[in-house]
């Protein structure tokens, strides 16, 4: 790890002296005679320490106590030494300069220099105190200062010391302070107070302070935590927002005849709260008469400035012939040609800027053991490398714009900064920009992104000339083969009337079988017969032969009330039933036409069940092989266990025999006459075997022995509904059982939750047989014209999109 560097000497003297007199071992009168001698002899450096030792004033233990202080004091505050020593200097130099009144103490104290004879007059320069170094550049130093008759921190922008104090260099100074103050825009830190021409005085000027960070770094910090060199979009838009306010400034400058002339990204500030300032217009060029010499003798000063081997490639502005950074630098200002320096050139200097924010980098890097003189002579001959050929994630549309504004023949850049900021603008508006031809496909995305609703309003009509033209198509192949007025959406209606129907009815059958579970006097008869109580028993079985009578009588659909007691094993021990001839329930006795094996299934399956939770077993096996139309339905046994609380064993179980769906025959009726054709309805389990059915066109009563017992020896094409378990609908235009008509097969499966919620149902809808269609080829005919007009009206649709397309391309050409 590299050693922190060394806090400046004359810093950690001011601080020490400026404890001193706040702790009282030096007077203000006795800094006052050291500064004195000391100014005595100019060509010395400064060691106002061992000057206050000599005179007596201290001793040189005291000079070690001071030091010891501070690097006690810099080891304990456990942070960087560098910032930690910057606080405690601001604040020692403040509190110092307000206890002292002596010009000249003060003016130490603000810039750690002996004051001149002839500056001790100068109110101006008295009026700022300088606490510490901001900032340096090419010949100038900012410090940090504090107005004292307005009482805010101010920039104050001075020569080095380490700089020649020639009459070229002051006038160069103070010509950048002067041009600088004649600039008032928001992104130009502005100038408040511009002093020391006079002879002998040192100039500055001071201006706003920027407390922020330089826009060189922003970049670094953004493509260091870059995933693959890609910006996110926040990010990039941060800085291209910081870059537009740089080129807003420049066009401004433009507008009042200056030309900034070095363009760099160290050169842009950012504040704390987004604000963005263009600073150092140091070697900046004005296109006024007035300004002439002071042209004349910046661009003179070749001899008296740093060779390019000599400083910074990125960072240093070389003065001279050849002004500004070379890193950034135009192919003009890099061959020498100042009389070719004009707008273009910031223009250049702007593309820098956005080269190094698209990818990270300045666009001229020097190569190793590059002679400097071969570095300037690429840079003006060589056209700079896309950006996107180092960033592959760069945009296209940026990358193109840079390389447009820093194109090498000045004629082909953008002309004025405004434009260069308008296909910036562009891009962040989602905008196509002049520098980039987009192709077709990024054209048709960008005019979608803009125009949604004619976007919308297209889309819409082109879905629907092609749902016109597929009805076309639609309509037409069925009148060639005889269907008319009938959709599948019929047939979806009527299977979902018959499922609502099951699906009510097997609720009602379920509560009916919990309510019978639930009839006191049921309980009552069981505990009775368990217990071997004949008196009981006889007494309860009278009221609940009147209470199962009094249910059967009222209950559609159910035809008998079976009772099986549990223990030892299971066995009915009642059973009554609705007459075939009578509505009068007759009660039967104890027998039950389930056998021994039916009846323990049964049995068995009520008991695992929870309270209140019914089971239900269609009775399939029963009719298989006979086969009634509208007159005996489909039959389901539901069984539920009793108990007498719901946390005891059941003590029975009560079986009810019902028809499958009571209002399946009047519903299949009803479903049939909205046809026009002959209409067959099916109820299959989920393996296909028939359940029941209902066939219009047969009279009622008739017995079908010879009917098939699975519906795919019916319709073959049904088989993929039930090997498929994920598939729920089908439907088919073709009966191989009817080789003279063609017909419609539609099914759906169904699960009824109130009975078995593992087990599937299936309905199915035929419609046959149609009596009044004949094939129309005509129709035929017509359906395929009228779907080639359609489609040629879609066709043209596209092209109206295409050229408008192409129109809004034409904009950006």
């Amino acid at each position: 790890m590299a050693s922190p560097s060394p806090l400046p000497v004359k810093d950690i003297e001011r601080y020490q002296v400026a404890t001193a007199l706040l702790g009282g071992v030096v007077t203000e009168a006795q800094l006052r005679r050291a500064l004195n001698a000391s100014r005595s002899r100019p060509g010395e450096e400064l060691a106002l320490f061992q000057i206050l030792i000599k005179q007596g004033v201290l001793l040189p233990e005291q000079k070690l106590a001071f030091d010891q202080s501070l690097k006690a004091l810099l080891r304990s505050s456990g942070g960087d030494a560098d910032e930690v020593f910057r606080q405690v200097l601001d604040s020692t130099l403040s509190s110092a300069f307000e206890q002292v009144r002596d010009p000249s103490v003060r003016h130490y104290l603000r810039s750690g220099r002996c004051m001149l004879g002839n500056q001790l007059a100068s109110e101006t320069t008295a009026r700022y105190m300088l606490t510490r170094v901001h900032a340096q550049g090419g010949i100038g130093e900012v410090w940090l200062g504090h107005d004292m008759m307005l009482n805010r921190d101010v920039a104050v922008k001075r020569i080095r010391e380490d700089v020649d104090h020639s009459d070229t260099t002051r006038r160069r100074f103070l010509r950048e302070g002067r041009l600088t103050g004649r600039l008032q825009h928001p992104n130009i830190p502005a100038v408040y107070v511009v002093g020391g021409d006079a002879p002998g005085e040192d100039p500055f000027y001071s201006m706003r302070f920027i407390n922020g960070e330089p826009l060189s770094k922003l970049i670094a910090q953004a493509h260091d935590s870059a995933e693959d060199g890609k910006l996110p979009y926040p990010v990039l838009s941060r800085l291209l927002t910081v870059f537009l306010s740089v080129c807003d400034a420049v066009g401004y400058a433009h507008s009042q005849g200056i030309i900034h002339r070095d363009l760099k990204p160290p050169n842009v500030v950012v504040g704390r709260f987004g604000e963005v300032f263009l600073v150092d217009w140091g070697v900046a060029k004005s296109t006024s008469l007035y300004d002439e010499a002071s042209i004349a003798s910046v661009t003179s000063m070749a001899s008296s400035m740093s060779q390019v081997n000599q400083i910074g490639w990125e960072t240093r502005t070389r003065a001279g012939d050849i002004v500004g950074t070379p890193a950034f630098m135009s192919p003009e200002q890099a061959a020498g040609h100042t009389d070719q320096v004009d707008q273009r050139t910031d223009v250049y200097g702007l593309g820098s800027i956005l080269y190094s924010v698209l990818t990270g980098k300045a666009p001229h890097q020097r190569q190793r053991g590059e002679d400097p003189d071969k570095a300037l002579e690429r840079i003006a001959t060589t056209p700079v490398r896309p950006p996107r050929t180092i960033n592959p994630n760069c945009s296209r549309s940026l990358s193109a714009v840079c390389v447009r504004a820093m194109a090498n023949d000045r004629d082909a850049r953008y002309q004025h900064a405004t434009e260069l900021a308008d296909d910036v603008r562009s891009w962040l508006a989602g905008e196509p920009t002049k520098a980039f031809q987009e192709p077709w496909s990024q054209r048709l995305a960008r005019w979608v992104v803009r125009n949604q609703n004619s976007f919308r309003i297209g889309t819409a009509l082109l879905v629907v000339a092609i749902l016109i033209a597929t009805m076309f198509i639609g309509y037409g192949w069925a009148v060639s083969i005889g269907i008319e007025k009938t959709s599948l959406n019929e047939f979806s209606d009527s299977l979902t009337n018959l499922s609502l129907s099951l699906h009510a009815d097997a609720a009602m059958l379920a509560n009916q079988t919990r309510f019978l579970a639930e009839v006191p006097e049921l309980k009552t008869y069981l505990k009775a017969l368990q217990n071997d109580n004949k008196v009981i028993e006889r007494a309860e079985e009278d009221e609940l032969t009147a209470r199962i009578s009094t249910f059967l009588e009222h209950q559609r659909g159910s035809m008998q009330v079976t009772l099986v007691l549990v223990k030892p094993k299971p066995h009915a021990v009642f059973h009554m039933e609705r007459s075939s001839d009578s509505v009068d329930p007759v009660r039967v006795g104890a027998s039950s036409e389930l056998d021994e094996s039916q009846l323990a299934e049964l049995t068995n399956a009520a008991i695992k069940l929870p309270p209140g939770q019914v089971f239900a077993s269609p009775g399939e096996a029963e009719l298989r092989g006979k086969r009634y139309v509208n007159d005996t339905d489909p039959f389901v046994h539901l069984v539920a266990s009793i108990r007498f609380r719901a946390s005891e064993d059941p003590i029975g179980v009560v079986i009810l025999h019902s028809s499958f769906s009571p209002s399946f025959p009047s519903l299949l009726g009803s479903e049939a006459d909205r046809f026009r054709f002959n209409s067959n309805f099916y109820l299959t389990n989920e393996q296909g075997e028939i359940l029941g059915y209902y066939v219009s066109y047969v009279p009622p009563g008739t017995i079908l022995d010879d009917t098939p017992t699975n519906i795919t020896d019916i319709f073959p094409d049904l088989e993929q509904l039930f090997q498929d378990k994920s598939m729920t609908t089908f439907s088919s235009l073709r009966m191989p059982d009817v080789p003279h008509h063609q017909n419609i097969v539609y099914s759906m499966k169904e699960r009824i939750e109130d009975w078995h919620p593992s087990r599937q149902y299936a309905l199915v809808l035929a419609i046959s047989e149609s009596k009044a269609l004949h094939p129309g080829e005509h129709w035929l005919h017509i359906t395929f014209v009228a779907t080639l007009v359609i489609l040629v009206l879609a066709v043209s649709g596209l092209g109206i999109i295409r050229r408008t397309l192409n129109r809004v391309a034409g904009r950006i050409h």
